[in-house]
């Protein structure tokens, strides 16, 4: 080696970032040297001692270690997985509106076309072929003579029925009302009928009448016939010692005997003529009770005929 080469070696000048005080490679962050990666230890420890050096604040030394815990995503990662979870949100939104959507339809099939009776009336008179009733007439009403309670299960619920007389009704029928929902008198009475006879046809289908039905009342009211310039409304009304009846209607409480006799009952319409058979009843049905009118001429909230129809027929 020439003197002139040793001597460029000998006083070349070595980049004071690379020795440290004790000849080993500078570190930029604690455990880790240049060209290699910083451990993520070796970051929290910097970022410790930056906080105590006052360099950060407390906010901006929590971030900073929630994005070094947290793995970042990149642009393309994340928009497929917001695009996921929209898919799945919408999803699952769809579902619980058709579930929503479909309660009613559920409810209405239960109560429109379930049917279960395991009640006996095989030995209960039947006069159907002695006496017959007529759209002209009161409906024919006996009393029946002994205890007669039947008790079982009426569309899967417990039922106790006092059959107190035999009833056999011809009319028109005015007004019909249906009732349905879960509770035990929606599914014991579904429908509501309401009956005309005698010269209440005649004045019904003239208009003299007008008859209404709403939660469980059948309402009706001579617009034509006034006292003291007042509409006389409902079956009776009283002004001082007379009585004003309009006779020959009533709103009646149709429980249904078997699954064919309700198809009829929900097949019937205002200005059909009918002919209903069956009883009279007092009703305890999973926990609710129903007791019927045994007169035509009383009114209020308890004039109506629980009526347990055993047959119908049409009329022309």
């Amino acid at each position: 080696m020439s003197i002139i080469n040793r001597f460029a070696k000998t006083n070349q000048k070595e980049d004071p970032s690379e020795i440290t005080s004790m000849g080993q490679p500078q570190v930029s962050i604690n455990g880790s040297s240049d060209g290699e990666q910083p451990t993520v230890e070796a970051i929290k420890a910097d970022l410790k001692a930056k906080l105590a050096r006052g360099e950060i604040n407390g906010v901006e030394y929590n971030q900073r270690i929630i994005d070094l815990v947290v793995p970042k995503e990149d642009g393309a990662s994340s928009k497929y997985k917001s695009h996921k979870k929209l898919r799945l949100n919408t999803l699952i939104g769809l579902i619980v509106i058709l579930i929503i959507s479909a309660i009613p339809t559920v409810v209405y099939i239960n109560w429109r076309f379930y049917f279960q009776n395991s009640l006996n009336t095989a030995d209960l008179p039947d006069y159907s072929e002695e006496q017959q009733s007529s759209t002209y007439e009161d409906p024919i009403q006996i009393s029946l003579d002994g205890n007669f309670v039947k008790t079982g299960e009426y569309r899967g619920r417990p039922i106790s029925i006092a059959f107190r007389a035999y009833y056999d009704i011809s009319g028109m029928v005015a007004s019909v009302k249906d009732y349905w929902g879960f509770g035990a008198y929606d599914a014991l009475v579904p429908r509501d009928v309401c009956m005309v006879w005698g010269n209440t046809i005649d004045h019904y289908s003239s208009h003299q009448y007008e008859i209404t039905q709403s939660t469980r009342y059948c309402e009706v009211k001579a617009p034509g016939m006034k006292v003291d310039g007042t509409d006389i409304d409902y079956r009776r009304t009283q002004w001082g010692n007379t009585a004003y009846k309009i006779h020959g209607f009533s709103n009646n409480h149709v429980i249904s005997s078997t699954s064919e006799i309700r198809d009829q009952i929900f097949g019937l319409g205002a200005g059909d003529k009918v002919r209903m058979i069956g009883y009279l009843v007092n009703v305890s049905y999973d926990g609710m009770t129903l007791s019927s009118s045994m007169s035509r001429d009383d009114s209020g909230s308890h004039a109506c005929e629980v009526f347990y129809v055993t047959k119908l027929e049409k009329l022309q």
